[in-house]
């Protein structure tokens, strides 16, 4: 009785071991973002740990820095000559996917550096957020930072009617408040890192079907978010330029929509819009985004969106 428990004990684990290392191999799930979060009070609703040095799923490195932000330590104070970038969003400005220095903040800092000026480009990026959260955030942050400039970046599923809001575990990982999973939170660091259980639940997300939140019909509340941020931003004496980001998701016909509206939205507030489907192609080019994933570009997307973005900075 014991040997046949051991045998179907060491069958499963090997089963076990094999799917893990096969999903890997096929990097047929996204990536994963190994950070630790806090509750932020208002809209802002949570916020990266700061001082955190983690290794994601498939080996990416995100730091977080003193300020919360991903990258390297930097002072708030202002130096002389210097030209100040924040760049506001999601995980696509965070760099989902890909190592610090090949996001396109990082690659927008460099071209700007080659070109014999003097420039610091700040990510203000956060994941699973939306416009709502980014304006209360910046709220918190542009006084501290003080930029020259501020780029937001707009998807398409900013397009909610309210702020991202999730439980902050007891380990600080990110939970659906809706949902009560069927194992603790100290078993969450551990699962978070393994393939399968990020597979495990593209297939209940599959089996659910559930219905998307993007709307058309919010883009009432987004553009209120925007005007949002633009007040402060003005108010500190920066500029602003909104970039609307195209993906694999939504269909061609509903980003151009999206796209129409913020062009108008831009040109009626005296702003710049940059339609980065130029470089992207509306749906996304597969060959800018990382594998088993619709929204996030890979390096080559996020070195086109910097080279886009390049000329409307200086």
């Amino acid at each position: 009785m014991r040997r046949t428990i051991a045998r179907i004990a060491g069958a499963a684990a090997l089963v076990t071991i094999s799917l893990e290392l096969l999903i890997r191999f096929a990097r047929v799930v996204p990536d994963n973002v190994p950070v630790r979060y806090r509750a932020m009070p208002g809209d802002e609703a949570f916020a990266a740990l700061p001082g955190q040095d983690a290794r994601s799923l498939f080996g990416v490195r995100h730091r977080v820095n003193s300020l919360g932000l991903r990258g390297s330590e930097r002072a708030p104070a202002r130096q002389e000559g210097v030209t100040r970038v924040a760049v506001l969003g999601d995980s696509v400005v965070w760099g989902y996917g890909v190592e610090e220095e090949d996001t396109f903040v990082a690659r927008l800092e460099e071209i700007l550096a080659r070109r014999g000026r003097g420039y610091e480009v700040w990510n203000l990026g956060l994941q699973a957020t939306n416009l709502y959260n980014h304006r209360a955030r910046y709220a918190r942050l542009a006084p501290l930072v003080r930029p020259d400039l501020t780029i937001v970046l707009v998807l398409y599923n900013d397009l909610q009617e309210r702020a991202e809001h999730f439980r902050i575990t007891s380990v600080g990982t990110l939970s659906n408040p809706d949902r009560d999973a069927p194992f603790p939170d100290a078993w969450r660091p551990f699962l978070e890192s393994t393939a399968l259980y990020w597979a495990a639940l593209r297939v209940v997300g599959r089996i659910e079907g559930l219905e998307t939140e993007f709307r058309l019909e919010n883009y009432p509340g987004l553009e209120r978010q925007l005007e949002g941020i633009v007040a402060p931003a003005r108010s500190l004496g920066s500029k602003v330029v909104v970039a609307a980001a195209s993906g694999r998701f939504p269909p061609p016909e509903l980003y151009h929509a999206l796209t129409q509206r913020l062009s108008a939205f831009a040109a009626k507030s005296q702003m710049t819009f940059v339609d980065l489907s130029r470089v992207l192609g509306n749906p996304g080019d597969p060959r800018l985004f990382l594998a088993a994933d619709s929204t996030h570009p890979n390096p080559a997307g996020h070195a086109a969106i910097a080279q886009a973005l390049a000329p409307h900075v200086e």
